[in-house]
């Protein structure tokens, strides 16, 4: 019964956004209310699908989908679009920000590394999750995009601290 209030709660909550949006932006050519329902509906089949692949398959799988991470990375270097900045690549029929990507991740990465290495405990054992995190904060600052290169690193930090490294 609770998981079942929880998930009522989630749509609620979606409804009320997506109400908000509509609300905010009545009257232009283009509905971002739709555009936000559409990723709505893609993030929720999404989070189906991480939910139905076990979680040690995600860790085995976490170097490669790293890879396709930087590849992502520098692709958008070269064929990015963007106001201010080439953040966008063009995925089908969706535009993607190939650093939003990378900071899932770089989670799911530096959580098999920090699980199975247990090093990180020394001053040496850091040496592998600080290149983890550098290489991609340093080709989004190529971008460039301080903020969500400066976010790599709570996220190292944060893993760290929770697998017990001493401050």
């Amino acid at each position: 019964a609770e998981r079942l209030i929880r998930r009522a709660a989630d749509a609620g909550l979606t409804a009320v956004g997506l109400l908000m949006i509509a609300i905010a932006t009545e009257g232009h050519a283009r509905s971002w209310a739709l555009l936000q329902l559409r990723w709505s509906v893609v993030g929720a089949c999404a989070a189906l699908l991480v939910l139905a692949i076990p979680y040690q398959r995600l860790v085995q799988a976490g170097p490669v989908l790293y890879l396709l991470g930087l590849v992502g990375l520098v692709l958008v270097l070269f064929v990015g679009t963007g106001q201010s900045a080439g953040r966008w690549i063009r995925i089908g029929g969706f535009n993607a920000q190939p650093s939003e990507f990378m900071k899932v991740l770089l989670i799911l990465m530096l959580a098999g590394r920090i699980r199975y290495d247990r090093d990180h405990k020394r001053w040496s054992g850091l040496v592998l999750p600080l290149v983890l995190t550098a290489v991609p904060a340093a080709l989004v600052m190529k971008q460039p995009d301080l903020g969500t290169a400066l976010f790599f690193v709570p996220i190292l930090f944060t893993q760290l601290y929770a697998a017990g490294a001493r401050l």
